[in-house]
């Protein structure tokens, strides 16, 4: 079992930073990597794109047992009350889901 922590920055110039750690039980770092870009991207939105991401590249490294961890109360609303918006957003909540299982 590994653990999966993810953050998003976004600042008023329009440039946006998101990173993710994975560690192993004894907390020693088995992966990282950090992103800055500029966009106009909402913040909702990059953080849901950096869960996906972190997930993504875990489960790229034969991870499969995935705990995450994310300071985002939206994203983690979304997905304990399993509600999904008709938006970009819900399309890449399902993603976490299906990346998940």
């Amino acid at each position: 079992m590994v653990k999966l922590n993810t953050d998003a920055a976004m600042q008023s110039s329009g440039s946006c930073g998101f990173g993710m750690v994975l560690r192993d039980a004894t907390g020693a770092i088995l992966m990282s990597k950090c992103y800055r870009f500029r966009s106009n991207i909402l913040v909702n939105d990059a953080e849901v794109e950096t869960v996906v991401f972190g997930i993504s590249r875990a489960s790229e490294g034969s991870f499969t047992k995935i705990i995450f961890e994310t300071n985002s109360l939206a994203l983690l609303h979304h997905l304990s009350k399993q509600q999904f918006p008709s938006t970009y957003y819900g399309t890449r909540l399902l993603q976490i889901v299906d990346l998940s299982q």
